[in-house]
């Protein structure tokens, strides 16, 4: 009797992890497939500052929110300008300004922008965080657009 009972605890143990390896295998490929988008519509320099705006666009299956973004902005040479972070982004659209950016002296014709979005998926108990990268140009206009 006890034998019996052994093997069918050891089934429903195997059935029970077979499940669970299926469900980390499908939640794994879905977070795999996530990504961020950068998108930089317009930048410019008006006076000491510098003006950027884009979208941020989060492609991915898995219920999340975004919890931090930091980005860094060089010219082409790959200078640093200036750096900007927020732990809140309202929507997906977005609007930078600058003051004092490094563009004094500089002949730069063109931003890159770059960094990373962290990400908190809405994962089993405790959630999943994770850095997606992102980049984007755009040329630079001076004035207001």
């Amino acid at each position: 009797m006890s034998t019996l009972f052994v093997v069918g605890a050891f089934l429903v143990v195997l059935v029970l992890l077979l499940r669970t390896l299926g469900n980390i295998d499908r939640i794994l490929t879905k977070l795999s497939q996530s990504r961020a988008i950068l998108t930089v519509e317009h930048v410019s320099v008006e006076g000491i500052r510098l003006r950027c705006r884009g979208k941020l666009e989060i492609v991915s299956d898995v219920p999340h929110r975004v919890e931090f973004v930091q980005l860094y902005l060089t010219d082409a040479e790959g200078n640093h300008l200036a750096s900007w972070n927020t732990s809140a982004l309202n929507g997906d659209d977005f609007e930078i300004t600058i003051e004092n950016p490094k563009l004094f002296g500089t002949k730069a014709s063109k931003v890159k922008v770059h960094g990373f979005v962290k990400l908190d998926f809405n994962v089993g108990r405790y959630g999943l965080k994770l850095n997606l990268p992102v980049s984007s140009e755009a040329v630079i206009s001076k004035g207001r657009d």
